[in-house]
């Protein structure tokens, strides 16, 4: 059962590319631009809601 909770973490770490739904919803909600979504991320996460 270990190996199974292992693989779904797994596959829910992994990187994937952002929608185009998402961009446009940090654009308008957070005025982000496509170039600055790296230092949104890396300063806002933990701000953001789940």
């Amino acid at each position: 059962m270990q190996a199974f909770a292992d693989a779904i973490a797994a596959n829910l770490e992994r990187p994937r590319p952002l929608l185009k739904q998402v961009v446009d919803h940090l654009a308008s909600h957070y005025s982000v631009s496509r170039d600055e979504l790296g230092a949104f991320f890396t300063g806002q996460l933990d701000a953001l809601e789940d």
